[in-house]
């Protein structure tokens, strides 16, 4: 599954590892689905999230064993999602797979499964199938039904050729090319129009190693860097800074660096969005920021946390 992904692009593998999912899932007790569907999950998320290790290793300054057995853990959990999904799945379906368990319960299923990785613990939308059909023809039906609504096709496809291969029915094999076909002529369709007004953007990427980049005497080379080439660009409508692309805190810098920027800003009519970590000094809760500089100031606090990238899971319930 992990090949379908980006950077190899394999996308038709999706649809093969969940074709040979559900056949392992077939004539199974819920014990036996449940440990196979952990298998799979193993084997998705060890290879597919194995970068977890790297952000609490290297940028977490955790041990090897410390961010292995995190890492594990994690990958774990996430395992558990499949092989509960194949447990369920056996209780309530016929002992040999029928069409409608097939073509109704199975693709739904892994819907629901999805999103629920989406949304439990603020969510941890990694592996999304939908995502890894966006260089394939699927990827037609994104703007018409969003990318779970592709993950439902892939799973659908990987239904129906099931059905086509084990029920000996032609008319699932035709129903495949009607869907594939039908994204790929979607595609051709231009969803955006161009207006009469115009918006200049220029991005900016600093290229900090991530190494040093919390490295407080790295932190004046980085404010420069950042305004020198944002000064580069006053022609712009509006310059875009990179997620956490200042690492101190909104009131640290607020007199001395981001004033005189938002004036800057302003004598150009530019606008500067940046990211940057905020802290509320009244409650002493920080956030990880966007924020709005030029012909008005304001704030957005990301919402949707990333596990182990924005925060740990339970991590109040330490003694």
């Amino acid at each position: 599954m992990p090949l379908a992904f980006a950077p190899f692009y394999w996308y038709p593998l999706a649809v093969l590892s969940l074709l040979l999912l559900f056949v392992s899932w077939q004539q199974t007790t819920p014990k036996q689905a449940f440990w196979r569907g952990c298998l799979f999950g193993l084997g998705m998320f060890g290879v597919g999230v194995s970068w977890v290790f790297v952000a609490i290793h290297e940028f977490g300054d955790a041990s090897v064993p410390l961010a292995v057995f995190l890492t594990g853990l994690f990958v774990g959990f996430l395992s558990l999602y499949t092989g509960a999904l194949g447990a369920l799945i056996r209780r309530v379906s016929s002992q040999q797979f029928s069409i409608s368990d097939l073509l109704l319960l199975l693709p739904f299923a892994w819907l629901v499964l999805e999103w629920f990785k989406g949304w439990f613990l603020t969510g941890f939308p990694w592996l999304d199938i939908g995502v890894s059909q966006i260089d394939g023809p699927l990827a037609g039906w994104i703007p018409v039904i969003g990318v779970l609504g592709v993950t439902w096709l892939v799973a659908l496809t990987a239904a129906l050729l099931l059905v086509a291969w084990g029920k000996r029915h032609w008319w699932p094999a035709l129903l495949v090319l009607v869907i594939w076909l039908g994204g790929w002529g979607i595609q051709q369709v231009d969803w955006t129009q161009a207006t009469d007004n115009s918006l200049k953007a220029t991005l900016i990427q600093g290229n900090i190693p991530q190494e040093i980049k919390w490295d407080p005497e790295q932190l004046m080379r980085t404010l420069a860097l950042y305004e020198v080439r944002t000064q580069e660009h006053w022609d712009s409508d509006l310059v875009v800074w990179p997620e956490n692309a200042v690492t101190a805190f909104y009131h640290q810098l607020k007199d001395f660096y981001f004033q005189p920027l938002a004036e800057q800003a302003r004598q150009h009519n530019t606008d500067i969005l940046l990211g940057l970590p905020f802290m509320d000094l009244a409650t002493e809760n920080y956030y990880n920021s966007m924020m709005l500089l030029g012909n008005g100031e304001a704030f957005y606090h990301k919402q949707h946390l990333v596990p182990f990238g924005d925060y740990v899971p339970f991590e109040t319930l330490r003694g």
